[in-house]
C-alpha cells in the first residue's frame, strides 16, 4: 500500500466531501484551502494514514465553523441547518444505502449470511444454532463474505479512512460498474 498524498484527485475528493455539507453561499475550494493551509502551519504533520483522516477531520470542523459564523444570534432557521447538517448521514450510512446492488453478484449463500447477520441483525451463534453448524464455521463464512462483498465495494469506490479506520467518505471509481 502506497503513503496516502495529497494528489490533485483527493484534493477533489475532500473538495467534494466539503461541498455536500457546506453552507449555502460558502465556496467549498474556500474551505479546502484554509484546512490545506492549516496542514502546512502545523509543526508537525500527520504522516501516512493519518493524513487523509487528519483532513477529514479538519475539513468537517471547518464546515461547522462555516455554519456558525454565518448563523446570527438568534436565527432558528440557521440554528436548523446546522443541525440537520450534523444529523446528515455519516459516510457509513450513505454507502450502506448503495450495498443493494453489490450484493446482486455475489453467491447466494454469502448474500443470505451477510443479509441475516448484517442486514437483520441476527448473531452469528443464533445462526449458527438455526442451521445446526459449528459457530466457528459461521464466523470463517460471514469473513469470507465480507471480504467478496468489500472487494465489491471497492471495485466501484474509493474509501476514505480515518486513522482508526473508520469511514469518513467514499466516491465512485470513473467508469466502474456500479455507476455514479
Amino acid at each position: 500500500m502506497t503513503q496516502p498524498e495529497l494528489t490533485q484527485e483527493f484534493l477533489l475528493r475532500l473538495r467534494s466531501f466539503v461541498a455536500r455539507r457546506s453552507p449555502p453561499g460558502v465556496d467549498p475550494q474556500d474551505i479546502v484551502q484554509d484546512v490545506v493551509t492549516r496542514l502546512w502551519s502545523q509543526p508537525q504533520r500527520p504522516q501516512g494514514k493519518r493524513l487523509h483522516g487528519w483532513l477529514f477531520t479538519a475539513a468537517r470542523n471547518a464546515v461547522i465553523d462555516a455554519y456558525r459564523r454565518r448563523r446570527p444570534q438568534h436565527d432558528l432557521e440557521e440554528a436548523q441547518q446546522l443541525s440537520e447538517m450534523l444529523e446528515a448521514p455519516s459516510a457509513l450510512e450513505e454507502l450502506g444505502q448503495c450495498l443493494q446492488p453489490l450484493l446482486t453478484p455475489l453467491q447466494d449463500s454469502d448474500r443470505e449470511l451477510l443479509l441475516s447477520v448484517d442486514g437483520k441483525g441476527l448473531s452469528q451463534a443464533d445462526l449458527a444454532r438455526q442451521l445446526q453448524v459449528p459457530a466457528s464455521t459461521i464466523k470463517a463464512r460471514v469473513q469470507r463474505a465480507r471480504a467478496r462483498l468489500r472487494a465489491q465495494v471497492e471495485a466501484c469506490c474509493w474509501l476514505m479512512h480515518d486513522a482508526q479506520g473508520r469511514l469518513l467518505d467514499f466516491h465512485p471509481r470513473p467508469g466502474s460498474p456500479c455507476g455514479s
